[in-house]
């Protein structure tokens, strides 16, 4: 039976569950039982077959892996770990700070792009009611008045004439990109295609200032925490890796992350992995270095908790920047636009057309 993956939420608040059951001692096959029936939706469904399972004999671990396309494989390696380690609720507690910073984090970009949209569709709204509204009076003046139109002026009749068909367009493409950022901003950490369509959502707002740079930081904030939450708990560093990156929703990151732990697998260090050049394309100097000195010092994980806190911090500025910057600067520039084309489809006609008169 295909199962629909669990979202961010669900994932979240599923984590917390489980963590309070073990902190608190309770058998999970009978606060999972209990818990699935108070619960409604995917995440009810999901959490009383968990229940099942454990109830049934099996694992943890096991009873996740049987509900894969629910749970992603990140999940499933850091409960795992956390068992094997004797540490279950610490592995849990830092699972939840993750998934908790990557709700926040996305919501600081959704808060970011947001004001920027609807000024893109007032703008194109008015430039719409240009061509379907007044383009066709001061045509009917000018013909009236058997007056010569301008050259540019013209331009705009095959705008007029298909206009029904380029003008839903553009809010039809905005309504949909806020649609999947939607979805994929409430998806699980998971990889394959939704990180191709997080890539494709994101696509088009890459063109506005500092939000590729946003995007950048977040994923590899999300990679370095993940990486120290999973040798935390004695996950082997290839393994570690391959799962960090796929946890990110960044392809190229995903894919650095996947050649570095090949390398360690055929027993290369980490800092020589790191100097291959297909992985200096996709992972910055300052992450490089830093790993590469972690590991020669032996602090491999302290220097990716320092790692998260920059990227993540700086992801967090820019958000915040964006949010207030990106607004004003899309008032200026798309206002001044529009206010220049106006006056360039209004005014200078009217103006050539007052003048026409004066001289008949």
């Amino acid at each position: 039976m295909s199962t629909r993956p669990v979202t961010l939420d669900d994932l979240i608040a599923l984590n917390e569950e489980i963590a309070s059951l073990v902190r608190c001692g309770v058998p999970l096959e009978l606060g999972l039982v209990g818990l699935g029936s108070t619960l409604t939706g995917r995440l009810g469904r999901v959490t009383v077959r968990l229940a099942s399972h454990l109830q049934g004999g099996s694992s943890l671990p096991d009873a996740l892996a049987a509900e894969s396309q629910a749970i992603p494989a990140v999940y499933r390696a850091v409960v795992e770990a956390g068992l094997r380690g004797g540490r279950l609720a610490d592995a849990l507690a830092s699972f939840g700070g993750l998934a908790r910073s990557v709700h926040e984090l996305r919501q600081q970009i959704s808060a970011a792009l947001f004001y920027p949209t609807l000024i893109v569709l007032f703008a194109y709204g008015l430039f719409v009611a240009f061509i379907v509204l007044i383009l066709p009076v001061f045509e009917e003046t000018y013909e009236s008045m058997q007056l010569p139109v301008a050259k540019w002026f013209v331009w705009f009749h095959p705008l007029q004439n298909t206009v029904a068909y380029w003008g839903p367009a553009v809010p039809t493409a905005l309504c949909l990109i806020v649609i999947w950022w939607r979805l994929t901003s409430r998806s699980a950490l998971t990889s394959g295609a939704q990180s191709g369509l997080m890539s494709l959502v994101i696509l088009p707002w890459r063109f506005f200032p500092g939000i590729a740079g946003i995007l950048e930081n977040f994923h590899r904030a999300n990679f370095t925490h993940m990486l120290r939450v999973l040798l935390e708990q004695q996950v082997p560093l290839p393994n570690a890796l391959q799962l960090a990156g796929e946890a990110t929703g960044n392809a190229r990151l995903s894919r650095a992350a996947g050649r570095v732990a090949q390398h360690i697998r055929d027993g290369q260090s980490l800092d020589e992995s790191l100097d291959e050049p297909a992985v200096q394309r996709s992972l910055p100097s300052f992450m490089r270095w830093m790993l590469a000195v972690g590991e020669r010092q032996s602090s491999l994980g302290s220097t990716l908790n320092q790692l998260t806190e920059v990227y993540r911090g700086r992801a967090v500025f820019q958000a915040e920047w964006v949010r207030v910057v990106l607004p004003v600067a899309a008032v200026i520039v798309v206002g001044g636009g529009v206010t220049l084309m106006y006056a360039l489809t209004l005014f200078v006609p009217l103006t050539q057309m007052l003048g026409d008169l004066g001289t008949e």
